[in-house]
């Protein structure tokens, strides 16, 4: 009964943390202006037994700081609908700041605890990130790249989010999803999973 009981809460909190960052489900959409993307994110708000349906997309790039890169995951989300998970146990320049009221700012991103130790980041400072994408000159291929603030290091408990997932606004993570102002992805998050 004992290992029951600790497996059935240890699966519950695992799910929580999981799902406080992904959604319940993931619903595909092929180009869809922001816009449009934000009507109908309100209006899946609105449907009995969905608690919030959030627009995202995802890319790749590379988060480079003095000279340390690594890959990540880009996220780009709405900036003051961050997935909850994001917004614990957040490390801001000015102090810990456990809220769900955190607003992303434009040339801001958001960083995990293990990729800013591994990058030596702190809440201030400036990453580069360099996308896979680019143009294609007479002079050769040139990455995408832009320069962002870290606005906070979060920490959701799982290793596999907070090494390698970045999150941006929507508008400024399009390009390194190579979908310039498109959201290609909702996450709605349901009443009772």
């Amino acid at each position: 009964v004992m290992v029951l009981a600790v497996m059935g809460g240890f699966r519950d909190e695992l799910m929580s943390r999981i799902l406080g960052v992904t959604g319940h489900a993931t619903v595909e959409i092929t180009d869809l202006m922001l816009e449009p993307a934000a009507t109908l994110s309100q209006k899946l708000r609105t449907t009995p037994g969905i608690a919030s349906a959030e627009p995202f997309i995802n890319g790749q790039a590379m988060v480079s700081f003095q000279g340390r890169a690594l890959g990540a995951m880009v996220r780009g989300v709405e900036p003051t609908r961050i997935p909850p998970m994001l917004t614990q146990n957040l490390l801001t320049a000015e102090h810990l700041s456990p809220t769900p009221t955190f607003t992303l700012k434009e040339g801001e991103i958001l960083v995990g605890k293990v990729m800013a130790r591994n990058l030596g980041l702190l809440p201030g400072q400036k990453v580069r990130l360099i996308s896979p994408d680019g143009a294609r000159t007479i002079a050769g291929f040139i990455p995408r790249t832009h320069a962002f603030t870290v606005a906070a290091i979060y920490d959701p408990g799982l290793v596999q989010f907070d090494a390698a997932l970045a999150a941006l606004s929507l508008p400024a993570a399009s390009p390194f999803a190579g979908t310039p102002a498109r959201v290609t992805r909702l996450a709605p998050h349901l009443t009772t999973p």
